[in-house]
């Protein structure tokens, strides 16, 4: 049978191919980078708290703010301590995971040992800076700069809890070799810490950009690197304190219809003595308020459409104050306003429910971020069958640690408090028997705690928590001049 031309060249066409195994190839693994942005918050206070502080420095004015540092990357923001640099430095080294499951690290700057926190910060990582208002809301020049800011990275606050890969529990707590901020996590430095100021003793009264620059000196790799900056616009001249409230119920400030829980942040004093909120209710019940976050000593009152006083919370010193009332639905008042002319930042939360407004997280990962420890805090609350457990998280200053008091009282049920160490295990509870309930022990600098307080009976118990720490100091074994000079008597061998 005679084959055609064209069928004889695809028969040797078929006949040259050949099977060829080509390498596997493989997606490159992914980085997933931090993100780092700065946050500024009316309600939470961040940056917009500031006021003005002029007893800390002698002779100088400072402009204290807290400031809120949140993660919103695909990843964790992790830093590494490596190899010592002198007396007081190391290197240290940012771990970038990828989707894979595998981690690069590169050298990203230094811990420094911060004496005022008593343990290792990431130096560096945040910068505040005041700057001019140009025409047109322009951002001009900078007039005054704070110090670029040393971080102990830790998870403080949860902000973004939608985001991929957000995790509830905290990912990294405690000033050790490993620090870091994880997926939708804060990290929250209150303007009562050490370094949280900008010097403002020679500027003049006017309108001004207020900027927190998250990693100022681009020591991380993020996945953006332009929203670094956050500012928001004060004015400098006349009070201490931004004023966020009315100063009168004809122009006090309007939250609204009250249906869950509002937080404010403001402050009183001599020059601001009333700070007045209207809320109102749609329907009858119970409304609990509390005051806290106190500094010096001031007192809340409850007012009725017309000026009333309904109820009023007089507690001395910086104790949290608190009222709980079953209210009828219509508009009512809040009075915060200072003792005796006590000058003090404050919180004030307002919620609806039975149970008191709970100022404490219900747990270890949640738990309420009380700062550090160096004097006295108090904090009222209440644990009930709907509200088990209160937790509370702190650390400890000075050098050699500090001597931690912890009292329980004014409890109305059978309310006990523990403390726990960073890895959620009990180390103390409280002693004591009815109404007050006490823990003391010497803590460690560096490390972070918490307090648990809940009931063994599950029944209802207000209570008030008082955290007292008193940093310890050295013992000094050697004399302090040539007539005390601790005498080692004859030396015969090493001493």
């Amino acid at each position: 049978m005679a084959v055609s031309h064209s069928a004889s060249k695809q028969q040797a066409f078929q006949t040259s191919l050949q099977l060829e195994r080509l390498e596997d190839r493989e997606t490159p693994a992914v980085a997933l980078l931090p993100d780092l942005i700065v946050l500024a918050d009316v309600s939470q206070g961040y940056m917009h708290d500031w006021y003005l502080d002029s007893s800390s420095v002698p002779g100088r004015t400072m402009l204290r703010l807290s400031n809120a540092t949140a993660n919103i990357g695909s990843g964790p923001l992790e830093v590494r301590g490596g190899a010592v640099i002198g007396s007081d430095r190391q290197q240290v080294f940012q771990r970038i995971y990828d989707d894979a499951g595998g981690h690069t690290e590169r050298q990203a700057g230094t811990f420094i040992y911060h004496p005022e926190h008593g343990h290792i910060h990431f130096e560096d990582f945040v910068q505040y800076n005041l700057r001019r208002v140009t025409p047109g809301d322009g951002v001009g020049e900078i007039v005054s700069s704070g110090i670029k800011t040393s971080f102990c990275l830790e998870d403080t606050s949860a902000h973004f809890q939608s985001l991929p890969g957000f995790s509830p529990n905290r990912g990294y707590f405690g000033c050790g070799q490993v620090q870091g901020i994880s997926v939708g996590w804060a990290d929250v430095y209150r303007r009562n810490l050490e370094g949280q100021w900008i010097d403002v003793t020679a500027i003049q009264a006017g309108e001004y950009w207020l900027e927190s620059v998250a990693d100022p000196t681009n020591q991380i790799v993020e996945s953006n690197e332009n929203n670094n900056a956050t500012r928001i616009k004060i004015r400098l001249g006349g009070a201490t304190a931004p004023d966020n409230a009315g100063n009168t119920m004809a122009t006090a400030h309007d939250l609204g219809t009250l249906t869950g829980t509002q937080t404010r942040q403001d402050f009183v004093g001599p020059t601001d003595i009333n700070d007045f909120y209207r809320f109102s209710l749609g329907t009858r019940g119970d409304v609990s308020i509390r005051l806290d976050n106190l500094q010096a000593d001031a007192d809340l009152e409850l007012l009725s459409s017309t000026g009333q006083v309904l109820a009023r919370s007089v507690l001395s010193g910086n104790q949290a104050e608190s009222i709980a009332r079953d209210l009828n639905a219509g508009t009512y008042f809040v009075r915060v306003y200072p003792y005796n002319g006590a000058s003090t930042p404050y919180t004030l939360t307002l919620g609806r429910g039975s149970v008191a407004v709970d100022g404490a997280g219900n747990t270890l990962g949640t738990a309420r971020d009380i700062g550090e420890v160096n004097g006295s805090q108090t904090f009222r609350d209440l644990v009930a069958a709907s509200d088990t457990n209160d937790y509370y998280r702190f650390r400890v200053t000075g050098v050699e640690g500090s001597l931690v008091t912890v009292r329980l009282n004014r409890l109305s049920g059978s309310a006990v408090v523990q403390m726990l160490n960073e890895a959620g295990v009990v180390i103390h509870e409280s002693i004591g028997s009815g109404s007050t309930q006490t823990i003391q022990t010497e803590l460690h600098t560096g490390e972070a705690y918490f307090l648990r307080v809940y009931t063994r009976q599950g029944d209802t118990s207000e209570y008030s928590l008082t955290v007292n720490g008193t940093p310890m100091v050295a013992p000094d074994l050697a004399g302090t001049n040539l007539a005390t000079a601790r005498d080692l008597g004859a030396i015969a061998s090493t001493t």
